[in-house]
């Protein structure tokens, strides 16, 4: 290999767990999303637990940023993750044990390469949450990331893991 394709290799790791993802680059994000599985709302159990894993905008200054990133993470402790309703087709955020912002479930084309994703829909929800979109993708046994817009524009990645 030669020594400039050396100095740009990544190294991959495996990462089992949704704590070992916040502060993530939004690029790894991104990739392990690209090669994810469609993930079924079944796969992350009744209660799966949530953490806002980055926020977008801070790629030009990632490592300054990632301290902040991992705080606003755990401020946002409030949103506990979700809940499904039976049969998977609609759900609610969790906050702070409550069932709250609630969304319908679909399977349909992810907005960043037209793949099958696990789409959590906003639309009847009240202002601002109506213009929130999220998408879900299988990265390991139990462990989905995805993107969630806000129209038309990523603004954060999250992520939700089955409770052991």
């Amino acid at each position: 290999m030669s020594e400039t394709r050396a100095a740009h290799a990544r190294i991959a790791t495996l990462v089992s767990t949704l704590d070992g993802l916040v502060g993530a680059h939004l690029d790894t994000l991104a990739e392990m999303f690209l090669r994810g599985a469609l993930v079924e709302p079944e796969e992350l159990g009744e209660l799966p637990r949530g953490k806002l894993l980055a926020l977008a905008g801070t790629e030009p200054a990632h490592l300054a940023l990632r301290p902040m990133v991992k705080a606003v993470s755990r401020a946002f402790s409030l949103w506990e993750g979700v809940v499904f309703d039976h049969g998977g087709t609609a759900g609610a955020n969790r906050f702070a044990g409550r069932e709250g912002i609630r969304f319908k479930v679909s399977r349909g084309a992810s907005r960043l390469d037209a793949g099958p994703a696990l789409v959590l829909s906003y639309e009847e929800a009240p202002w601002p949450f109506r213009g929130l979109h999220d998408e879900l993708r299988l990265i390991a046994p139990g462990l989905a990331v995805g993107p969630t817009y806000y129209h038309d524009d990523v603004v954060a990645w999250f992520g939700l893991e089955a409770n052991a």
